[in-house]
């Protein structure tokens, strides 16, 4: 019978043994293999729609399911997290009355810091040095993009710097 005539109107157990072992990660030769089957038989299965439509089923099945416990995860850790959130910043309180300097300031600091954010200069961005005539072509450029008329001036500065 040829891969192209053979078709299959229902599951039978063995092809849903054959969809159990390739959504564990197995290839179909190790599918074969582990059923009996000969490699050219279970490549026919394979290529069937209905084979292919419960496959397909079944990996959205499990992936769906992998996604909610993942999301449980989440939601279990953050409802910890929120748990121990009023002792954490009861904590941070108390060191605020340490007789470390070091302590109180840094308790101080992550209080503010968590109230009210960080200030922009607390971050780890890259700093960008631009010279002065870099910045004349920049506001330039900008100017130019925004459709708005450049100043002569500021031009003849630009066009200087480019020379």
């Amino acid at each position: 019978m040829s891969s192209s005539t053979y078709t299959l109107q229902r599951l039978q157990a063995k092809h849903h043994a054959m969809i159990d072992l390739l959504i564990e990660g197995k290839s179909k030769k190790d599918v074969a293999k582990a059923l009996g089957m000969a490699q050219h038989s279970t490549s026919m299965v394979y290529r069937t729609p209905i084979f292919q439509e419960e496959l397909t089923r079944r990996r959205e099945a499990r992936n769906r399911l992998r996604e909610e416990d993942e999301t449980l995860k989440v939601l279990k850790a953050h409802d910890v997290l929120e748990s121990k959130s009023a002792r954490a910043a009861s904590t941070l309180g108390e060191l605020l009355d340490s007789s470390d300097d070091r302590m109180r300031l840094a308790s101080a600091n992550s209080i503010l810091d968590r109230t009210y954010g960080r200030k922009a200069d607390d971050r780890n961005v890259p700093t960008i040095q631009i010279s002065g005539p870099k910045l004349i072509n920049l506001n330039v450029a900008f100017l130019e993009a925004q459709g708005k008329d450049i100043p002569d001036n500021l031009r003849k500065e630009a066009e200087s710097t480019v020379a």
